[in-house]
């Protein structure tokens, strides 16, 4: 989450003009999806009622939340219009839609009477080929999903080539940067894959390589600190700050996205703009990232003492 509010605050300070926000948003999205199918081992494998209430239903409450929220500061700005509503209602958390489609599609393959890699490059291919495929980044999000699903499948073989591991991702990586294939997100449109296939063949390769690295040098972060009490307090703080993802991208969408963009991006643009650009690349904007992600942890953490409002808002009741 850390990684998706220095992409948002990028926006609110420097915008391109940041070197390092290339290789936030590289990973950030990329990291997530990779997360999410490592922990979807359970719902693909169970019925559709399970699918429909653990997953597509907690995903589909904070996009009504977020809708719902924009509508009321839209109309307490004095800026309400339908159309930009329906914009918003179909563009806001787009990832949580994209998770959705994904697990719909990959819960619907794996019940083919075929092996599970086969079923997920049958899936890859498909949404590549089929219009629409790209729309929020559907056929992109998925092969990561699937990176993160074959993870846990092979869980304990990773585990036991996780120095490896790190270091072959964290290569691949350098050498993707160096090269210049760190960017933004291309969409993988018809058109992007008829003309420049191995652009997209690149960007997949950082992502997968990017949140493997992320993933494999928490691992042995979490290796180093098991035996030093001083730093597992920390590790611990951030696996509790973890398990309120979803509610924190709420948060964030909207106290960074809606009333941290009216209200503030032109003070930050100044501030920023009269910093150091290297100052307010590597430092300052990322430092703010932490303390925005921070805030949005503390007032998840408060909304979610309801229950009931948690399970509005987050489509979970966070068990304590």
């Amino acid at each position: 989450m850390w990684l998706v509010c220095t992409c948002h605050c990028y926006y609110a300070t420097i915008r391109n003009l940041s070197q390092l926000n290339l290789a936030v948003v590289s990973v950030a999205m990329p990291l997530f999806m990779t997360i999410c199918g490592f922990f979807a081992h359970s719902t693909l494998n169970s019925g559709l009622r399970m699918l429909v209430t653990r997953r597509l239903l907690p995903l589909a409450l904070p996009i009504i939340a977020c809708t719902v929220c924009f509508a009321a500061l839209s109309v307490a700005w004095h800026t309400f219009s339908v159309a930009t509503l329906l914009e918003t209602a179909m563009g806001c958390l787009w990832f949580l839609r994209a998770l959705a489609v994904i697990y719909v599609v990959a819960w619907l393959v794996l019940r083919l009477p075929l092996p599970q890699w086969l079923s997920a490059l049958i899936s890859v291919v498909v949404l590549l080929a089929v219009p629409g495929g790209s729309a929020w980044q559907v056929n992109y999000l998925i092969i990561l999903f699937w990176t993160g699903f074959f993870l846990r499948k092979h869980y304990q073989s990773f585990c036991r080539h996780l120095s490896w591991v790190a270091q072959a991702s964290v290569g691949v990586y350098i050498i993707g940067a160096l090269t210049g294939f760190v960017h933004g997100q291309y969409h993988f449109s018809h058109w992007m894959i008829t003309n420049f296939p191995f652009a997209l063949i690149a960007q997949v390769v950082v992502g997968v390589s990017g949140s493997l690295a992320v993933i494999s040098l928490s691992h042995l972060l979490c290796r180093i600190t098991v035996h030093r009490s001083y730093l597992g307090h920390v590790t611990g703080a951030m696996a509790t700050i973890g398990r309120y993802t979803l509610g924190i991208y709420l948060v964030q969408t909207v106290l960074l996205q809606y009333v941290g963009y009216h209200y503030a991006i032109p003070a930050l643009m100044q501030w920023a703009g009269s910093l150091p650009l290297w100052l307010a690349d590597f430092v300052l904007t990322p430092l703010l990232a932490l303390l925005a992600m921070l805030l949005c942890y503390a007032i998840t953490r408060l909304l979610a003492r309801n229950s009931h409002l948690s399970f509005a808002l987050f489509g979970t009741t966070y068990a304590r």
